[in-house]
């Protein structure tokens, strides 16, 4: 009778989860207030023979009602959101919230600290979750005592879900021993006292079957490295795979690091071995942006790299992409600036069936191979300036016909199209360039460091040329402003703006209503006065097929697109 009164409470509609969570009066306070044993049973079918235990990724009730939360309060916002399920993340660093919007599958997370969480996401929801605030766990099923939070145990979860929850327990029991390995090995790192050593004496036993490859003035490992180390694993979990494929590797695994450093900041890096033979290391971004601009120069080089299609572990918790392509750490982390997710990602990039190249800023959790760079000598350059060094676009000449005078202004009549370290093509296909220009994270268009997509520039003289040609400069907010009263007046200038219609590569990391709109970037920041996010944005302006014009407070590492306006 008991057990059916428990499978009964946790089909209870969300409201009423909602009205336990601590906004009654009658259930405020701490779990060990409560003054009857009645108010935990008539709420949630729990009484005192439910034990209390601190895992709290095996309490379905804990499960349930951040689910229920989860339903709550995105029907503020949309109609027709339910609940599919809550599974926990393959490295118990999260629960992964599948939702079912109108049939669609919606997915969505929730980071668990003490009695709170907070829900999360990088696509679905976004604008919605991110101001989405802490919400609190009910005091019947979570409390803090002695300083230690514990959680309702349950032993509803089916046998499947439980055998996938202990297996899970092992392995994170088992990978804690990580940090555990011997410090015999050595490291380039430039933070070397949180090395965990002991898998490159295993890497250096392959050393002589490795082989390398000339691109440039680098040489690069023809191969996905294919070395077993504790926490390492193969495609679909198929020891075949591997052969076939090389290892697949987190990045603190890769790094060769203490696993907390897949949520935690690891510093700088020069030349990090990671897990790769000694006299190589694990590539950094700025060296895979430098192969994938010898890549474009020679697209032979290609086959060195999609010769493995092995696909990808998500961060979600299933393999996905194989034969389509193969995913590849670099060392460089990835700050998102962000109290909950912080240092949670690093650069990673793709190399693709379809001879494609993509990078982006992955989850540290996520799966991926490792391809090593033979180490060289490297050459330092030393610059006062706070400002990066001018651009090619300088030798980028305009004819007179390629401007038209709008109101007062004269403005260039096409995307820019200049080629400078970090620019890219729409979905990576260099005739896309042609077509529509190239697209600019906010500091390349300004011209100036990269650490300014993530912090505040300031007053800037204007005009400020930017990467626009000289005599020309970057236009501000108040200039395309003017520009859009004007075509507001005569539209017929619209046809100069939506002549180019290469869409964004938004920056979440993908390419983005191609044929639809334009996005230009203005050289004025904006502040969202957020502790968190402060000047990561800056004023963008988008022209759209439909004749429409947009403007909004873009993240400064979007892609967009640049047009120049002549000085006066």
């Amino acid at each position: 009778m008991k057990s059916s009164k428990i499978l009964s409470a946790i089909t209870i509609s969300s409201f009423v989860f909602l009205a336990a969570c601590g906004d009654d009066s009658e259930s405020s306070g701490t779990a060990t207030e409560i003054s009857s044993e009645n108010y935990c049973f008539e709420d949630f079918g729990i009484n005192d023979e439910a034990t209390w235990e601190q895992n709290k990724y095996n309490s379905t009730y804990v499960k349930q009602s951040i689910c229920k939360s989860a339903v709550s309060f995105l029907g503020n916002f949309v109609k027709g959101v339910s609940c599919v399920s809550v599974k926990n993340s393959e490295f118990k660093k999260r629960l992964n919230i599948t939702l079912s919007e109108n049939g669609k599958e919606k997915n969505i997370w929730a980071d668990i600290q003490g009695c709170q969480f907070k829900l999360g996401t990088e696509t679905d929801y976004y604008s919605i979750i991110t101001d989405g605030g802490i919400f609190t766990l009910d005091p019947c099923l979570c409390k803090t005592s002695d300083g230690k939070t514990y959680y309702r145990e349950i032993s509803l979860i089916d046998e499947d879900e439980e055998s996938s929850s202990s297996s899970s327990s092992k392995k994170t029991s088992s990978s804690s021993k990580n940090s555990a390995k011997s410090s015999d090995s050595k490291s380039k790192s430039s933070s070397s006292e949180s090395k965990q050593k002991s898998s490159s004496s295993k890497a250096e036993e392959k050393t002589a079957s490795i082989e390398f490859v000339k691109i440039g003035d680098k040489e690069w490992t023809v191969k996905n490295l294919d070395v077993e180390v504790e926490g390492s694993f193969c495609y679909n979990k198929k020891t075949e795979n591997c052969k076939k494929y090389g290892r697949m590797y987190t990045w603190a695994t890769a790094m060769d690091i203490e696993s907390k450093y897949n949520s935690t900041k690891f510093g700088n890096v020069t030349m990090h071995q990671g897990l790769c033979p000694e006299g190589s290391h694990l590539p950094s971004h700025e060296e895979w942006t430098e192969l994938s601009e010898a890549i474009q120069s020679n697209s032979s080089y290609m086959q060195y790299f999609n010769n493995q299609l092995g696909g990808a572990y998500d961060y979600n918790g299933y393999f996905r992409d194989e034969n389509y392509e193969s995913l590849f750490w670099s060392s460089t982390e990835y700050d998102v600036s962000n109290t909950y997710h912080n240092f949670e990602f690093a650069w990673s990039w793709s190399f693709r069936q379809n001879g494609s190249i993509g990078t982006d800023n992955g989850h540290k959790i996520t799966g991926a191979y490792i391809r090593c760079v033979k180490d060289y000598e490297i050459k330092t350059e030393v610059s006062s300036s706070s400002e990066a060094p001018k651009s090619s676009s300088s030798l980028y000449v305009h004819e007179e016909d390629d401007f038209v005078q709008i109101g007062e202004q004269i403005w260039s009549k096409e995307n820019l199209n200049v080629e400078i370290e970090g620019s890219r093509c729409y979905n990576d296909e260099p005739e896309n360039c042609e077509k529509y220009g190239r697209m600019y994270t906010w500091a390349q268009a300004m011209d100036i460091k990269s650490d300014y997509n993530k912090k505040e520039l300031g007053e800037i003289t204007m005009p400020h040329q930017g990467i626009c040609p000289e005599g020309m400069h970057l236009p501000s907010y108040d200039e395309w402003n003017e520009l859009e009263k004007n075509i507001q007046n005569q539209d017929t200038y619209l046809a100069y703006f939506n002549n180019q219609l290469g869409g964004a590569y938004d920056y979440y990391g993908y390419y983005r209503d191609e044929g639809y709109e334009s996005l230009f970037w203005s050289s004025s920041e904006y502040n969202v006065t957020n502790p968190y996010y402060d000047f990561e944005y800056a004023w963008s302006w988008s022209f759209r097929k439909n004749n429409s014009i947009g403007t909004d407070n873009g993240h400064k590492i979007t892609g967009a697109y640049v047009r120049c306006l002549k000085n006066q």
